[in-house]
């Protein structure tokens, strides 16, 4: 609502008195918004993750909670694993990225 007003050319000190809020921090709402769109406020803290990495996170997930399991039993994911962890930088755990 706030950016609303901002981009439909109400002052950021107008809607910062309306709202009870700093001037700065509706500037920085719009900026943010410009530069993002509706990814810049995923609201909660939660980080904004792309599809790529929450794939990589099920597939971290699925690898974790297979007890008893080697990754041999997942060779179907190898692929998918060989070429995101191509995509992360090299480190001591590149294997597992």
């Amino acid at each position: 609502m706030v950016v609303e007003l901002h981009k439909n050319g109400k002052s950021s000190r107008e809607i910062s008195r309306d709202f009870d809020i700093p001037s700065d921090m509706v500037r920085r709402w719009s900026r943010e918004y410009s530069a993002s769109g509706d990814s810049s406020f995923v609201g909660n803290g939660k980080p904004v993750v792309t599809p790529e990495q929450q794939e990589i996170n099920e597939l971290k997930k699925a690898l974790n909670e297979a007890p008893g399991k080697s990754l041999l039993d997942f060779e179907d994911f190898f692929p998918v694993l060989i070429i995101k962890c191509a995509e992360q930088p090299l480190g001591p755990f590149t294997l597992f990225c």
